[in-house]
């Protein structure tokens, strides 16, 4: 019998074990059992119970601390919460816990809050980074989340833009703006922990840093010869030729083309990597340089990063904005968007991106099961929050309609990104920067990418890739790690996340990313990011086409007011 009082018999079952075994420890493992004791629920007058075995079931999909911590809470009854402090109380029980489990029961009980942890496993180790209550910026970071969840942020920033006119709320926007903590690149998931702005941050962000970008499996753009004509008598925008536009032909015209598959590195020259290509049985050896240039992810050129926090941002064509990321408005907007991120950012776990390779094979599969799937959603969240917290509109009309709104030659990022003005490159750049600090702890690799458009090629009935009668048009191409699966965001086309296939896909994607924003480079390629051993590849999937929908028709000049 224990030696505490217990009225709960399956608590003082637990407690008996435990006592018994001197070498026992109360871990992450233990913790769901207490979770499963406390988190039944008698049913009432109407049912509705749930018993300890209903709990575990629960306990086995829950993401993180806080969900066991509400299925905890929603069962436990007072004769549970008294049984629990006395455990807690009690020396025996206490020496037995671990850090993690010590912080989590304290919380059940209402006795301190749930500590921000960044992972939890049967050897659980506290994170020892914790947001400080008692810091300025983690203070106006609780405070900037109240105004956020109020709906009244816009007139903080509307008075700070000079839109309109409120002393009182302007001193006590510049209050809160100037406290609040720097979101920058190079911040890592704990930084962002102790800043206040994330619960927690992704697990196993080291293990992603380190995986394959180039592997079996993985989709890439490559040059090559493709098929590019439009057979004669039929319209340009007709899906018929869909099947065939893109893929391999030794006779065709060099293009890019994102119909290819990597398969490995070439036998016969080491510089070379095979690449499936649609329409071809036999793999075609394509330079790395050439693939690493088309699918490699980009940073602003070294001449555009003036220092830690103050950028260039360009657009197009040599020109630029700015971004100072220590400036009252862009820590508010960083940090409203890192705010908004934290419920999708708390339940990444790169640590369970993999899947066993089919039976008989030798590796690992980065896949695109259940797991992988719901990893990288919450990654495109992520992205698909930046990309909605941009309130800018296309340039029309002269002048433009909207009273408070920047015009196109304010340089100053922030204030563009809360009421700006701005074309397909202008909104990219835009885009581009406020997801910058944010894509090397999410696992987001971005390409800032420029090319002519389909409806353009006019007469090019014999290469629908040419750039006859150009009409230039920008977009950020995004791939996910580890899965490496491809996507693009465009503003302007109100698209995101929209598959690669489909973006680029002849008629209806109406891109062609032929070529960079000039001012942006690849980052180096890494020792890591290469791996054709075989041990790890990435799961392939069937080719798709675009279709209506997946080019301008909802282009933001057409939806918009003024």
């Amino acid at each position: 019998m224990p030696a505490i009082q217990l009225t709960k018999p399956a608590l003082r079952d637990f407690y008996t074990a435990l006592v018994q075994k001197p070498s026992a420890k109360v871990d992450a493992s233990a913790l769901d059992q207490l979770i499963a004791i406390v988190g039944d629920k008698k049913g009432g007058l109407f049912g509705g119970g749930k018993t300890s075995d209903d709990v575990a079931k629960e306990l086995k999909t829950a993401p993180d601390l806080e969900t066991r911590l509400a299925i905890a809470k929603n069962g436990l009854d007072a004769t549970e919460t008294t049984d629990l402090k006395a455990l807690l109380a009690d020396s025996t029980f206490a020496a037995r816990l671990d850090p993690v489990v010590s912080n989590f029961l304290k919380a059940l009980v209402g006795l301190e809050p749930l500590a921000r942890i960044d992972s939890m496993s049967t050897t659980a180790t506290v994170n020892k980074v914790v947001a400080d209550p008692k810091s300025p910026e983690v203070q106006a970071a609780a405070r900037l989340k109240e105004i956020i969840k109020s709906g009244k942020l816009q007139s903080y920033y509307d008075v700070m833009i000079g839109a309109t006119t409120n002393p009182a709320l302007k001193a006590e926007a510049e209050a809160i703006f100037n406290a609040l903590p720097v979101v920058k690149p190079g911040m890592s998931g704990e930084d962002f922990v102790k800043a206040g702005l994330w619960t927690m941050a992704p697990r196993g962000i080291a293990e992603m840093q380190k995986s394959a970008r180039y592997l079996p499996g993985r989709q890439v753009l490559v040059e090559t010869t493709v098929y590019a004509k439009i057979p004669a008598g039929t319209s340009p925008h007709d899906s018929t030729n869909n099947g065939k536009i893109g893929s391999y032909d030794a006779n065709g015209s060099k293009a890019i083309t994102y119909r290819a598959t990597m398969v490995g590195e070439d036998p016969a020259n080491k510089n070379n990597f095979l690449v499936k290509v649609d329409g071809n049985d036999t793999p075609v050896s394509i330079s790395k340089q050439v693939i690493f240039k088309h699918n490699h992810p980009h940073t602003v050129g070294r001449e555009n990063i003036k220092n830690d926090t103050q950028r260039d941002i360009p657009w197009s064509w040599g020109s630029k904005w700015k971004v100072d990321y220590a400036s009252p408005l862009a820590k508010a907007k960083m940090c409203e968007i890192a705010l908004k991120m934290d419920e999708f950012v708390s339940k990444i776990d790169f640590t369970k991106t993999k899947t066993e390779a089919s039976t008989g094979a030798i590796g690992v599969m980065f896949g695109r099961g259940d797991t992988a799937k719901k990893m990288v959603e919450m990654q495109k969240s992520c992205v698909e929050t930046v990309f909605r917290s941009i309130d800018m509109k296309y340039p029309k009309g002269t002048p433009f309609s909207d009273a408070g709104r920047v015009t196109d030659n304010e340089r100053d990022v922030a204030k563009q990104a809360i009421r700006g003005t701005g074309m397909c490159v202008q909104q990219s750049a835009v885009f581009g920067a406020l997801l910058t600090p944010f894509m090397d702890v999410l696992g987001v690799d971005a390409q800032y990418r420029s090319g002519n458009c389909f409806r353009n090629i006019k007469g090019s009935v014999d290469n629908v890739f040419a750039p006859d009668y150009s009409s230039g048009h920008g977009w950020w191409q995004v791939t996910f790690r580890p899965t490496m699966e491809m996507t693009v965001t465009d503003r302007t086309w109100n698209q995101v996340n929209l598959p690669l296939d489909r973006a680029y896909g002849f008629p209806y994607g109406d891109r062609y990313g032929s070529s960079d924003i000039q001012g942006y480079v690849a980052k180096p390629v890494g020792a890591t990011d290469v791996d054709v051993s075989g041990k790890v590849s990435a799961a392939t999937f069937e080719r798709q086409f675009s279709r209506a929908g997946d080019g301008r028709e909802n282009h933001i000049a057409n939806t918009q007011g003024g």
